[in-house]
């Protein structure tokens, strides 16, 4: 894998072909990611690391979060859940 980055912003080449890239690292990115996994196509995300999200103290208008969560939280738990099912497709394939 070859990378370049910045204090602004990273681009990674994959040694092969995927699916689908995805531009943005934030929870519309990161839905998407999870979703394609599960279905079995290979993925890949690019992302700055610098979402929106992460600055919303709580959110409220997420399913499974009634108290609602913070973006940080949020965006961690959604990256944990996009890694898992990253290794469990390309493991499976």
């Amino acid at each position: 894998m070859v990378a370049c980055q910045s204090d602004s912003f990273a681009i990674v080449r994959a040694p092969a072909a995927v699916d689908c890239l995805i531009i943005g690292g934030g929870p519309a990115g990161l839905t998407g990611a999870i979703y394609l996994a599960r279905f079995h196509l290979s993925v890949d995300v690019i992302d700055a690391g610098d979402s929106r999200a992460s600055l919303i103290p709580r959110t409220r208008n997420h399913a499974g979060f009634p108290d609602g969560i913070s973006g940080e939280d949020l965006l961690a738990r959604m990256r944990a859940g996009a890694a898992l099912w990253r290794r469990h497709s390309r493991g499976a394939g």
